[in-house]
């Protein structure tokens, strides 16, 4: 998908695995549905954004998608 942020792809990513996501399974989906390579480190700032602005949430070493309210 051309321009679509990072922000952006890992939310999708965490919205494509509907058990919940690690930090690894995002990477990977990254890499081979939108053909990013991401820095580790930038993902985890990307997970945290979303965490701290409520979309996400992390439980047990997996990030799940917070239902809408």
């Amino acid at each position: 998908m051309p321009g679509l942020s990072l922000s952006d792809a890992t939310l999708k990513a965490v919205q494509a695995h509907g058990e919940g996501a690690t930090a690894s399974e995002v990477l990977n989906y990254l890499s081979t549905e939108f053909r990013m390579t991401v820095r580790p480190n930038h993902l985890g700032m990307a997970l945290q954004r979303h965490r701290r602005a409520g979309p996400l949430e992390n439980r047990n070493q997996r990030w799940y998608v917070l239902p809408s309210a």
